[in-house]
C-alpha cells in the first residue's frame, strides 16, 4: 500500500527503504559499540572492522534482494546466507551438526523459496 500511495513500484519502495536503512543500521552499530565499551567488554579494531563489514554486507544484500526479489522476501533472502555463513565461521560444524541444523532450518528455507517463487510468477 505504501508503494501505491507514493506512486512507485513495490520493488522501488523496497530499494529506497533499504537505502534509508543504511545510516540507521550504521548508527545502531556505533551505539552498540558504545554500549559494549560502557559494559567493559574488550574490543579490538579487528573485531570492530569485522562487525562493520557484516553490517555493510547485510545492507548490500538487502538492497540486491529488494532489486531482484521485491520487498516481500528481501529481508529473509538477504539475511539467510549471512546467518549460515556466521554459523559456519563460529562453529566450524561437522556433517552431523550441519544435518541437525538443516532439520531445524529447512522450514525457513522452504518458506523463503515458496515466497520467492510466488514473486517470480507474473500476476
Amino acid at each position: 500500500m505504501g508503494a501505491e500511495f507514493s506512486g512507485i513500484t513495490p520493488r522501488e519502495l523496497g530499494i529506497q527503504s533499504a537505502l534509508v536503512s543504511a545510516p540507521l543500521l550504521l548508527a545502531w552499530l556505533i551505539l552498540f559499540w558504545r554500549m559494549a565499551a560502557s559494559a567493559g567488554l574488550e574490543r579490538n579494531i579487528r573485531h570492530l572492522m569485522r562487525e562493520l563489514a557484516w553490517t555493510i554486507g547485510a545492507l548490500a544484500l538487502l538492497i540486491a534482494a529488494n532489486y531482484q526479489l521485491g520487498p516481500e522476501v528481501a529481508g529473509m533472502a538477504a539475511s539467510g546466507p549471512l546467518i549460515v555463513l556466521q554459523f559456519w565461521l563460529d562453529e566450524r560444524p561437522d556433517r552431523k551438526r550441519w544435518r541437525s541444523m538443516l532439520a531445524f532450518g529447512l522450514p525457513y528455507v522452504v518458506l523463503i523459496v515458496g515466497l520467492a517463487a510466488t514473486r517470480a510468477v507474473p500476476s
